[in-house]
């Protein structure tokens, strides 16, 4: 019966560790733009010279955030991005960390 109760009490503390660390939505798409720029710098490398590079850029950038979306749950932050009308989860945000990957 104690470690019942000990397990519930622990569990309640990090449920609530977990609720006041979580990342703000703004946080989860600050970072999740960042790290798509990464990703961006390789494909606007690779891009054919006939192409403006930095209009390339600008718009593969202005696409994503656009599709770029965050949903709230209690403890967690879930960002997606919509493609096509599919919602795909990107990546999460919880306990002040943002976690972004992409496929």
């Amino acid at each position: 019966m104690r470690r019942a109760i000990a397990l519930a009490l622990i569990m309640v503390i990090i449920v609530l560790v977990a609720y006041f660390t979580k990342p703000t939505r703004q946080q989860c798409m600050d970072e999740a733009v960042a790290q798509y720029e990464k990703v961006l710098d390789n494909m606007v490398e690779n891009a054919p010279a006939t192409v403006s590079k930095e209009l390339f850029r600008t718009t593969l950038l202005k696409a994503f955030e656009q599709g770029l979306s965050v949903k709230d749950n209690m403890v967690y932050q879930q960002i997606y991005q919509q493609k096509g009308g599919v919602n795909n989860t990107i990546g999460w945000g919880a306990f002040g960390l943002v976690q972004i990957h992409f496929k």
